[in-house]
């Protein structure tokens, strides 16, 4: 099985329709038809946060750390 991380992110009040618990809900569904593990603290929230430039995310820098670090943390 494989671990996977999830980056959930709405940045403005037109994009309700994609709550973060929506979004997280369609990614447990796809991570359990796929056979992946999805523990909860690799899933990251950026919350309000413009998407045009990363650096503005702080959830996505903390994903991409995690993801480069050696060894990985399971």
């Amino acid at each position: 099985m494989k671990t996977a991380a999830a980056y959930i992110r709405v940045s403005t009040e037109d994009q309700l329709e994609f709550s973060p618990d929506s979004q997280l809900k369609r990614i447990k569904e796809y991570a359990r038809a796929h056979d992946m593990c999805l523990p909860d603290k690799y899933i990251y929230l950026d919350e309000g946060f413009s998407g045009r430039k990363a650096q503005n995310r702080p959830a996505f820098l903390r994903m991409i750390a995690e993801a480069k670090r050696k060894p990985p943390s399971l």
